[in-house]
């Protein structure tokens, strides 16, 4: 993986998805989740079945698109701010306690991983994945660092980062050699 010029620059990314005819299509909300709270991410694996996690230390899971949610992770004193799965039952969430958790029955259960990764884990923000692969990154507070396992997050290799960034937030891979990671340095 490699680093490109990172600059203290805000990236804002817009989506507008366009019908056969060039209209905007509309949005519409889904099922809500009662507890409340700030919901920090959100993954599907498929049109039916997705999890979502956030501030109020919960995991919700649907299989029917969103429009039933039902909890499947509550830890009070976490803040989860990352999601990936790989598919319907191996995932990962991130928390900016810096806790790395995997399931590998769908959720139903977590284990914390984050002793794997040979190197500091102050929090995680940032996930991605493109078939074994897991990326992740770390909080906004720094350091900057980058973790990254070929094989569903068994093994890691650790980059601090920090001769580039002050702080990264979020990443994004096309392949396992292609991918753009995101946050700040101060003195550009």
């Amino acid at each position: 993986v490699q680093l490109v010029n990172m600059r203290n620059t805000l990236f804002c990314l817009t989506f507008l998805i366009m019908g056969a005819h060039g209209q905007a299509q509309s949005w519409s909300p889904t099922g809500d989740i009662s507890a409340g709270g700030r919901y920090d991410d959100v993954e599907f694996v498929n049109p039916e079945l997705g999890w979502t996690g956030g501030g109020s230390g919960k995991i919700y899971k649907t299989q029917d698109g969103g429009d039933t949610w039902v909890e499947v992770f509550s830890n009070p004193i976490l803040s989860f701010r990352s999601l990936a799965f790989l598919d319907e039952q191996v995932g990962f969430a991130g928390t900016l306690n810096g806790i790395l958790f995997r399931t590998v029955d769908g959720g139903a259960t977590w284990e914390e991983i984050q002793n794997s990764i040979p190197g500091p884990v102050e929090g995680i923000c940032g996930l991605d994945h493109v078939g074994d692969h897991l990326f992740g990154v770390g909080v906004w507070s720094q350091p900057a660092f980058f973790f990254h396992s070929a094989d569903q997050g068994n093994t890691w290799v650790y980059q601090d980062l920090s001769a580039y960034a002050d702080a990264l937030v979020e990443c994004r891979f096309l392949t396992p050699e292609i991918g753009w990671l995101s946050g700040t340095k101060n003195n550009v």
